[in-house]
């Protein structure tokens, strides 16, 4: 099992957010929140954004492991100098 928060549930009210009701300033709140613990508990990350549009005849998974390999070599390796 996995615990994550989704920023598009918390920007758009979905996924497990929706039935609480939270208003949209609570949920900027506890996005704002997730982000300030984020360097506070040594988390490093890195996103792979794919532009479906451009790559119509391609699957958005397809694409996005193809750029995620050579990021995740890179992010290790500056990872590994500090």
């Amino acid at each position: 099992m996995r615990g994550e928060i989704k920023a598009n549930y918390l920007i758009r009210n979905g996924g497990p957010f929706r039935p609480l009701g939270l208003s949209e300033a609570a949920r900027h709140a506890v996005y704002r929140q997730c982000m300030r613990l984020h360097p506070k508990l040594g988390f490093k990350t890195f996103a792979v954004v794919v532009n479906k549009a451009a790559h119509a005849n391609r699957t958005a998974d397809d694409i996005g492991w193809e750029y995620l390999l050579p990021r995740l070599e890179r992010f290790s390796y500056y990872s590994d100098e500090s």
